[in-house]
């Protein structure tokens, strides 16, 4: 059985519709034993993009800026399905 593959939500910006409709029809065809979608979306914003121009990691850059919110809580989410994934192994 292979292990899961994470798969991210994508990058969302004006078009935040498309990628919800997008990610609604990959969760309805996949099968959660192959890969799994995040909840998470990832908002494009400026300080995202400048961040990375000054290789500098967002926690260091603007902590109250949406992408870095965004990836928190993507982080949270991906610990939250390996903690489960863990559990049911070991029961």
């Amino acid at each position: 059985m292979p292990s899961p593959a994470p798969m991210s939500s994508a990058l969302c910006g004006s078009s935040r519709l498309i990628c919800t409709k997008y990610a609604s029809m990959i969760r309805e065809r996949s099968s959660d034993d192959v890969f799994f979608v995040f909840q998470t979306f990832i908002r494009k914003n400026v300080r995202l993009s400048e961040c990375s121009r000054d290789g500098v990691p967002m926690a260091f850059y603007d902590l109250k800026c949406h992408g870095y919110e965004d990836y928190k809580a993507l982080t949270a989410e991906l610990v939250g399905r390996i903690w489960s994934l863990k559990r049911a192994v070991n029961y």
